[in-house]
Parts: C-alpha cells; sequence; structure tokens
C-alpha cells in the first residue's frame, strides 16, 4: 500500500495529473458492499461517469456506477481543463462514491483530485505547497456501518432514535478529526502554500474557514476568512509569516467548540526567513467596555410609520411584545465605547448608524494600531482583530497555542490592556481589491457568547496614504446578523430587568425565537439611524455577516443595483464571518427627497426585521435624466390552477399536488386578450421578459386576479408611485386592486445593466410586494433578462451564444399562500421547485450540436444550492479563473454560465446538499445532433 499522508485522515488519497492528461484509476471494492468514484471538474464518457440516475440516461455498459464487494473497475478521466493565469499551479476538485451519495460520503469515502500546470507535478515541493482540509459535518446516523458501530460499542439499538445520541454522532471535523486532534500541519516562516479547501454537507452548510495570523489570496482578493460549500473546492495562497502555532477555525458561529479546528505551526527552518515589516503611524483609540440597555428598535414602529411593532399579528410581534413573559426588544448588553484619551472622561463622538458597533478603527498600510481597552464591564473580555499582524501576546485570544500564559489574552473587569497591531504590506489590498477593504474585531473570552453580548466591531484596511482621504460621509458601515441573546452572558439579567418571572419558559422555542434578534447594526425594522445620502453621488457600503451558518445575508437597496468587483447585482449574498464592499450609485432624479428600503432578501431574515431606510437629501441641482428609448409591455396577474408534477391544469385540481396559484402572464395587446408566446419558458414563474439596456420601459399592469397585487422590478430605476413595494415610509398607493390597471415605468440606463465582468445577458427578477413572503408563495414571480446594449440583433445575440436559459429554484410554501386553505391537502405543503415544477415532474431540456449555450439561475426562498453538472465543464462569471463542474448559488441570489461544445450524451444538474439530494434537485439535459430542442429561448 502505498504511504497516506497523515494529516489527510480517512480522506482518500491525493489524485495527481496535468492539464491534458488522461487519470486512470484502477478501483477495487474491497468492502462489504457496493460503491463507486465519481470525480468532478474531468471529462468521462458515461461508462465512466460512477454515478447512476436511470437505466434511460446510461447503457448497460456503465459498471462503472456499481462496483460490488470483491469487484473492481478501471476508470478513465480526461483533464480538459484547469488552472488558468489568475490561478496557482495547482487547482483541485472533489472525489466520491455516488452509489447513494448522502451515505456514502458520511460512510467516508471522498478525497480529492489536484490538477496542475504542465510541468508542476515533478517539482520536490508539490506536496509540500499543496495542502489538504475537508471542514465538514460526518453524520454517522446515515452512515451505511451506524448499527455496525453500535454493536462495537455495546449500544442498544433503541437509542438510535434519540436525539441526544443522534446529536453525538455528528461529528463535526477537519479531515476526520475532531476537537484538534489530527496532525499539527508545520510549515517554515516565509513557505507560499496552497490551500485546497473542500467539503460536503447540510444545505445550510457553509463553511467559512479562517487561520489566525495570516490572510489567503484568492482570484486576486486578499480575504480572511474563505467560504465554501458542499460539493466545493477552493485553492487559496497563504504566506506564512507569522512564528507560532495558529488555530485553523470555522468562522461560523454554531461550528464553535465542538470540534471543527486545527493547529498549525510555523518553524524557523535553515535558509529561510521573512522581512520585519516597517511600523509606521501610530493610530491609537482607547476603548471602553461598558454595560448598558440596549433597545433594537429606537422608536417603536416600522420603517418611520405608525406602525407599532407591538401590533398583535404582526411580524415584529413575537419580537417586541411582553406576552408569555417575553423580554420584548430592550436588552442588557457589553458594548465598545470609544473615548477621546487614555484619561476615559470624554466619548469620541460618532454618527449614530453604528448602532451597536465599536468604533471604526481605520489605518493605511505600515501603519500602527495601538489600542487602550479599559474593561468597565462586570466579567472579563478582550480584543482580537482580522486583517492586521499581531504577535501571541496582542492576539486576544485564547487556545491550545503554546503560549505560556493564556490569560493575557482576557481583560479582568476594572482592568486595561494596550495591545499594538500592524498592518504590513503583505496584508494590503490586493490590486483588484477596493482601496479599502472591511474587516472586525471582537472579544473572544467566548468567542460566541462575548459576541451575542454585543462586543464586535469594524475595521477599515486602506492602501498606503489613503484612509485620510476617504470621504467618511460616503461610507456606511452595516453589520447584518442574528444576534441570539439567548447565548449572551447576560440573559439571566435581562430576565430579570425586562420580563415576568413567573410567565417566562426559557426552554419554550417561542422564548427562544423571541431573543434571536435579525438585525443590522442592532437595529430591526427599518430603525437603523439614518443611512443618509446625496443624489449624483456613489457611496460605498461596507457590509459584514457574523453568526451562525444561517447567517446568509442577501442585501437589497430598492430602485438601484450594486456594483462589487465589476460586476452587477440586484442583490448581494455575504456568508458568515465574511465581509464585502458594494458601491452603490444614487444617480437617478427620481432618488431626490425619498425614502428606499435596504432589505435582506432571505425571506426568513426579511420577515424577522433585517432591514433599514437610505433617505435621499433633497438638492436643488438634481441629476439631469438619461434619454432613453421606450417599450411597452403588458403583464397581467392572473389566477391558474397549477399542479407541482405536470404544470398548468385548465380544468381545475384533481392532484394531491395541484393548488390555485397566483401568476404573471405576458399579453400582446392593450385590450389583454392575445397572450405573447413564451409564457411558460419559466413554468410557473413567467414570463420571462428581454430587453436591452438604455431603454425606457413601461409595464401596463392589469391585475385579473381576485386580490390586490403590485409589481416590483429589482434594482431598475422607478419613482415611488412606480416602485410596487410596501414597507412604510411615506408610500405612496402600492395595490393595484381587482380588476384594475396601473402603469409602472421602469427607467434602465445602461449604467445598471450588466458590466464590464457580466455575461452579455443577466436576470433581473420581479414580483409582486404588496406582502412579500405571501405574494411570492402564490406563484407572483417572474424574471427580466436585461442585455447589454447592441448585444440582441435579430433574434440572434453578437457574443456567440446560440441559446440561452433560464432557471428559478427555491422552494414554495403553500401554507404561506394567500389561497391556502387547511383543507387543501393533507401532509407537507412544502415543495423544493424549479421554474415551478418539482424536481421529478421538470420536463428535460434538449440541446443540439457542439455550440455555445448559456444557463442562468435564480433562488428563491431561503435556501442555499449548490448545483452539480454531470460529464461537462463551464466558464462562471466573471470569466478568469479555471472552468467548473458547480456554481453556487446563495437564497435571493443569480448566476450565470456558458458552455460550449458539451459532450453528447444525457447529463444531470443535481443539488449536492444534503437536501438537495434527499428532495432530488435535478435537471436533465440531453446534449447531442438531432436532438429537438423544447425548452428555453433565444436571447
Amino acid at each position: 500500500m502505498k504511504n497516506h499522508l497523515d494529516y489527510l485522515g480517512f480522506l482518500g488519497p491525493i489524485i495527481e495529473a496535468e492539464l491534458g492528461d488522461t487519470i486512470v484509476v484502477h478501483f477495487w471494492n474491497n468492502a462489504t458492499r457496493k460503491y463507486s468514484i465519481h470525480p468532478h471538474d474531468l471529462h468521462y464518457s458515461k461508462s465512466n461517469e460512477g454515478s447512476f440516475y436511470g437505466k434511460e440516461h446510461h447503457s448497460a455498459r456503465a459498471s462503472g456506477a456499481f462496483v460490488e464487494p470483491g469487484s473492481n473497475f478501471t476508470y478513465y478521466w480526461n483533464v480538459t481543463s484547469g488552472p488558468r493565469d489568475v490561478d496557482p499551479d495547482c487547482v483541485s476538485s472533489l472525489y466520491y462514491s455516488d452509489v447513494n451519495m448522502y451515505k456514502d460520503v458520511n460512510s467516508g469515502l471522498v478525497g480529492f483530485i489536484l490538477v496542475c500546470k504542465k510541468g508542476i507535478i515533478g517539482r520536490n515541493t508539490t506536496k509540500i505547497n499543496n495542502q489538504f482540509i475537508f471542514p465538514a459535518v460526518f453524520d454517522e446516523n446515515s452512515s451505511w456501518y451506524i448499527e455496525n458501530n453500535m454493536a462495537l460499542r455495546n449500544v442498544n439499538q433503541a437509542r438510535a432514535e434519540d436525539a441526544d445520541f443522534k446529536e453525538s454522532n455528528r461529528m463535526h471535523s477537519i479531515n476526520g478529526f475532531a476537537f484538534g486532534n489530527g496532525p499539527m500541519f508545520n510549515f517554515c516562516i516565509g513557505d507560499n502554500i496552497t490551500w485546497h479547501i473542500g467539503t460536503m454537507g447540510e444545505n445550510r452548510g457553509v463553511k467559512t474557514i479562517r487561520i489566525h495570523g495570516h490572510s489567503f489570496v484568492l482570484d486576486g482578493h486578499r480575504l480572511d476568512v474563505i467560504p465554501v460549500v458542499s460539493g466545493e473546492t477552493i485553492a487559496a495562497q497563504m504566506l506564512m509569516t507569522e512564528l507560532g502555532q495558529w488555530l485553523i477555525r470555522t468562522q461560523s458561529m454554531d461550528n464553535f467548540n465542538i470540534g471543527l479546528e486545527l493547529i498549525m505551526k510555523i518553524n524557523k527552518c535553515s535558509g529561510k526567513h521573512f522581512p520585519k515589516p516597517v511600523y509606521g503611524k501610530m493610530r491609537r483609540y482607547f476603548i471602553k467596555i461598558e454595560e448598558v440597555e440596549w433597545n433594537y428598535a429606537s422608536d417603536g414602529n416600522q420603517f418611520d410609520s405608525e406602525n407599532s411593532l407591538t401590533t398583535e399579528g404582526s411580524n415584529s410581534y413575537l419580537y417586541f411584545s411582553k406576552e408569555n413573559g417575553r423580554i420584548g426588544g430592550k436588552y442588557k448588553k457589553a458594548l465598545y465605547v470609544e473615548y477621546t484619551d487614555s484619561t476615559f472622561k470624554r466619548k469620541k463622538r460618532r454618527t449614530n448608524e453604528y448602532g451597536l458597533m465599536g468604533p471604526l478603527l481605520g489605518a493605511d498600510v505600515g501603519d500602527t494600531v495601538k489600542v487602550v481597552l479599559l474593561n468597565d464591564a462586570s466579567r472579563p473580555y478582550s480584543i482580537h482583530p482580522q486583517g492586521v499582524r499581531f504577535d501571541k501576546f496582542n492576539e486576544g485570544y485564547s487556545y491550545n497555542d503554546s503560549s505560556d500564559d493564556p490569560t493575557y489574552d482576557f481583560v479582568e473587569p476594572g482592568k486595561q490592556k494596550t495591545f499594538f497591531w500592524t498592518i504590513p504590506e503583505y496584508l494590503e489590498p490586493m490590486e483588484k481589491d477596493e482601496v479599502c477593504f472591511l474587516r472586525y474585531y471582537t472579544s473572544a473570552v467566548d468567542y460566541v457568547r462575548d459576541f451575542h453580548s454585543g462586543l464586535i466591531g469594524p475595521i477599515l484596511i486602506c492602501k498606503k496614504g489613503t484612509f485620510d482621504t476617504q470621504e467618511e460621509k460616503r461610507r456606511f458601515v452595516l453589520m447584518f446578523s442574528i444576534m441570539d441573546e439567548n447565548k449572551s452572558w447576560y440573559l439571566q439579567d435581562n430576565i430579570k430587568l425586562f420580563s415576568n418571572p413567573s410567565t417566562y419558559n426559557i426552554s419554550s422555542p417561542d422564548f427562544v425565537r423571541s431573543n434571536q434578534m435579525h438585525c443590522i447594526n442592532g437595529y430591526m425594522y427599518g430603525n437603523v439611524q439614518r443611512l443618509v445620502v446625496f443624489p449624483g453621488k456613489e457611496y460605498k457600503f461596507h457590509v459584514m455577516s457574523l453568526g451562525s451558518s444561517t447567517d446568509i445575508h442577501t442585501i437589497y437597496i430598492h430602485g438601484r443595483v450594486m456594483n462589487v468587483n465589476g460586476q452587477t447585482f440586484t442583490a448581494y449574498a455575504i456568508p458568515p464571518g465574511t465581509t464585502a464592499t458594494l458601491n452603490v450609485n444614487f444617480h437617478s432624479d427620481s432618488d431626490v427627497g425619498n425614502k428606499w428600503a435596504l432589505v435582506d432578501r432571505v425571506m426568513p431574515h426579511l420577515s424577522a426585521g433585517v432591514s433599514a431606510l437610505v433617505i435621499v437629501n433633497a438638492v436643488e441641482d438634481k441629476p439631469a435624466p438619461v434619454s432613453l428609448q421606450e417599450k411597452t409591455y403588458y403583464i397581467a396577474a392572473e389566477e391558474i390552477f397549477w399542479d407541482y408534477s405536470h404544470g398548468e391544469l385548465p380544468n381545475g385540481c384533481n392532484t394531491s399536488t395541484c393548488y390555485k396559484k397566483a401568476v404573471f402572464r405576458q399579453y400582446d395587446d392593450k385590450d389583454f386578450m392575445v397572450k405573447s408566446r413564451g409564457n411558460d419558458e419559466v413554468g410557473l414563474f413567467g414570463p420571462s421578459i428581454l430587453i436591452e439596456a438604455g431603454q425606457k420601459v413601461e409595464i401596463v399592469f392589469k391585475n385579473m386576479a381576485s386580490r390586490s397585487y403590485s409589481f416590483h422590478a429589482q434594482g431598475l430605476q422607478v419613482t415611488k408611485e412606480n416602485e410596487g413595494a410596501n414597507y412604510g415610509a411615506d408610500m405612496e398607493t402600492v395595490e393595484v386592486a381587482p380588476g384594475q390597471v396601473f402603469n409602472y415605468i421602469l427607467r434602465i440606463p445602461e449604467t445598471i445593466g450588466p458590466s464590464a465582468n457580466d455575461a452579455s445577458c443577466v436576470l433581473y427578477p420581479f414580483y409582486s410586494a404588496v406582502d412579500q413572503e405571501r405574494d411570492l408563495n402564490s406563484g407572483l414571480y417572474g424574471v427580466f433578462i436585461i442585455c447589454k446594449k447592441d448585444t440582441i440583433l435579430f433574434d440572434t445575440r453578437n457574443d456567440g451564444v446560440v441559446r440561452s436559459t433560464s432557471f428559478i429554484l427555491g422552494t414554495i410554501d403553500e401554507s404561506r399562500s394567500w389561497y391556502f386553505t387547511p383543507g387543501n391537502n393533507s401532509g407537507s405543503h412544502v415543495y423544493n421547485v424549479i421554474n415551478g415544477y418539482s424536481p421529478e415532474g421538470f420536463p428535460g431540456q434538449n440541446f443540439t450540436g457542439d455550440e455555445k449555450y448559456e444557463f442562468r439561475f435564480h433562488s428563491i426562498g431561503d435556501r442555499l444550492h449548490s448545483l452539480h453538472f454531470h460529464g461537462n465543464t463551464f466558464d462562471i462569471f466573471p470569466i478568469g479563473s479555471r472552468q467548473r463542474d458547480r456554481i453556487t448559488l446563495y437564497p435571493g441570489t443569480s448566476k450565470t454560465v456558458q458552455i460550449s461544445n458539451p459532450q453528447t450524451g444525457s447529463w444531470q444538474i443535481r443539488g449536492l446538499t444534503y437536501d438537495g439530494v434527499l428532495n432530488n434537485v435535478k435537471i436533465m439535459f440531453n446534449f447531442g445532433k438531432g436532438l429537438r430542442a423544447e425548452s428555453g429561448f433565444k436571447g
């Protein structure tokens, strides 16, 4: 047997190849049940796929899909894509058994494939420079061997359904090692390492990886935290700059203290050195930790309106009423507060929108940051930063790092300590980064409880000589999080101070939920203190998400788009522990004097209060409107019967999966008599409207349904009367009553269309927004396909794409539809859908010839999707990095991919999160000459 690297644990061997190679794998199954090997990012024939999804899609020779015990099979895989110029010398992907992926992987059958540029693998440094980590939750309850393992430990089989027993078998680990028990990673100072990070897991299974004291470089950007989702691998480079032992851990707080961590050691080595940083300008901050009373709703109402947060039946009632012993929106917290000097007598002034966050600590590359921290709270705390250089004495975080005295990381009550951090050149923003990027600091005596108690603040790190030139009035710092007061140090204090101790029940699900405060900077339901902008200016929204793996937040500002790294987004997702900078231009003449909602498009967060108002100040000189071409579309809201397995039923429901729905449908005439072709392009979620940027669009909207609805175009420029969204704040009339017609005017200047790094055509959703959650679950959703100017000519595109298709994925909860009645059907009313069809009912997609195709994916609801294309690789926008066969689709976001000359055959796209596997998220594609194209549209 070939030597196996100890640190890989139970992961399979690293399969190495170079671009252009053919990989030959001789697979012997010495186990007691059938298994296979299925690879990612490679090309293979059907018989070498290692996966089976129906006889109609595989020939009888597909023996590689099931290798019986005692049998063998030889797989042949072709390496047709690999690292590009912007990539490291080697990139990676996963392989695993796919007889039953969910149970096979939880049984341990997973490993990495390493693909390198030509001439790299023969070098002696390949194994040193490439390191592999697989953070994951292995669910031993779902292993094929759970009964064997219970028998080995003499565990009574009756315990198999016990909740505590099941949780004890969910092993949070890295490479199969829990609680740092794996072999320590050892490197030399000055080593340049490529970390290959991969994972498999559940639908909320974002693993956000951080390595203390160091930063990653990925796709030309500097990052402190790397998010990775099920089926994904990331190849990120890291320069080893700090001697000592450093913690490798997840940044998702629900994975803290339950095993997902390892230690890395940086050593002095002969012939290796790293230059010491130069210490430049000293920036001094004086911060006191204070215990205060915090109110999550400053004025007790929603969005500057008179709608009370304690109105019974409202979404906010759970969080702000004091019924049944609930605490009601006010809590004792510990906050970082800035003072002017070391006497700590005079607080430094700051703007109110920062909320409960500590002061903004800003510095340039080359600066030294000095923080004098005085702890005026009742328990020990610390301050631990990201994005800066620190030695062990200034880390502010205690773990098993062989430090002589871990207590020097803490500051006891009544004591103070001075911390020194530096920003050397090797931590500066990269060329592709913004001039300044956001990081954050927290207390880390107990990282989770300290954060939920309130101790969090922002750091802004800028290129040399630029921090003091940044306009403070043109930047905002926003933290999106679920502050879980159940995990605060002060829960018992808050029960005594604000609750009725005789009526509360600390284990009641309602009581627990009522203390999970979905907020922006510690404010809920539009109460962020105020975000004021001026028209004609671009603003930087520095955003971060902190919390558990459910803290994926997708940000949308009504009436505008945002630009991130040269791409245009109508909504942008930030996974837990990560940061981003959104560039937002308030350039429309319709902005002046108005208030616009900033919301979370992840529906449970939006309903629970993650929202704010952006106020556009009135000015005398309004920006001049841009002249645009005009076009009119006729859209109706109408009611139909929809079967999730078969589509629209013209004669009413006669199946258990059929429901009454409201849908958007397009007409050719102002009298709404002649329906347009293509209303079924995205199934239930029609129509799909193709528009070029540079146009002004009139949507003549007729409500042919039985209740009031609206038309809201996400990201497009509108006046308030054309916004079509209901959230208070001096709103114009939003609802269009049954039988009424309203003309919406939408502006699409080139500045809000696809950007330089986007595909020629991208997806912008539209929907009814009278009640966004219930309107969506009733069916009112559709998409604009907005193209760069002059992309379309006589129904063909000038970028070589011969056909493009849109897919809307997510969940529909019929119990949240306006048309649901309890007697509808028995059982669950939640459906995983693709264009409104259940996966088993979704029609297959046929594509002809060796041509260039484009697929657009959009997610609705609250679920993350990791989508894997079998048999083919594609380019993901922005194009530059390697081709892949998998994409991540965060809730409320879109992604565009292009595939050229696909392999002939029948291939599937399927979900790789375990939720996606169990619920059979699947799209079938047939590529081949002579096939009749049955779905999709030109554009």
